[in-house]
């Protein structure tokens, strides 16, 4: 996984580089997005029942960088012969994000970082095990991240994102919305 950030992060820095410029990203816009995270989240236990499920919003606090929050939810279950876990995740963290001031119409090009908190729940279905208590698979923990992405907007306020990064999915893709 971090094979393929660092080639998509030097990738982001040389197209920022070649262009000058414009960007699609002005202070106090705000542009709200939902989407889907494809591939592993550190810290899941067994195998992904559904991908991460993404919505948040960024704020313009400046006319290249944006703060916001992401939430997202996913589930995973483990089981063996007889005994079976199920396990809920709800990510809750804040983000932030340098949009690279791009002459490129229609696209806003962008890497940051997310801080936050991972709230793992489980529950198991089998036969109690004598003699160790309470089985418990729940574990709660920080969560940090990086993404690099873009939006490509199809109209002035509908665009289109797919993001690389560690934290929620290796790949997000979704719809974003400016308002």
């Amino acid at each position: 996984m971090k094979y393929l950030l660092v080639p998509a992060l030097m990738l982001v820095l040389l197209c920022s580089m070649a262009f000058s410029a414009g960007s699609m990203y002005n202070k106090g816009e705000k542009v709200g997005f939902l989407g889907i995270g494809l591939g592993g989240l550190g810290g899941f236990y067994g195998s992904a029942d559904l991908p991460v499920i993404l919505v948040g919003l960024d704020y313009g606090v400046h006319k290249d960088v944006s703060v916001g929050g992401v939430v997202g939810y996913t589930s995973s279950s483990n089981e063996y012969p007889g005994y079976k876990w199920k396990y809920t995740y709800i990510i809750i963290a804040a983000r932030g994000s340098y949009h690279f001031p791009l002459d490129v119409e229609n696209v806003d090009v962008y890497g940051g970082v997310d801080l936050g908190y991972n709230i793992v729940s489980s529950k198991f279905d089998g036969p109690a095990v004598t003699g160790f208590g309470t089985v418990s698979a729940s574990s709660s923990y920080l969560l940090w991240g990086i993404h690099a992405g873009g939006r490509y907007y199809f109209t002035r306020n509908i665009a289109a994102f797919a993001e690389l990064g560690y934290g929620f999915g290796i790949f997000n893709v979704g719809i974003a919305m400016k308002f």
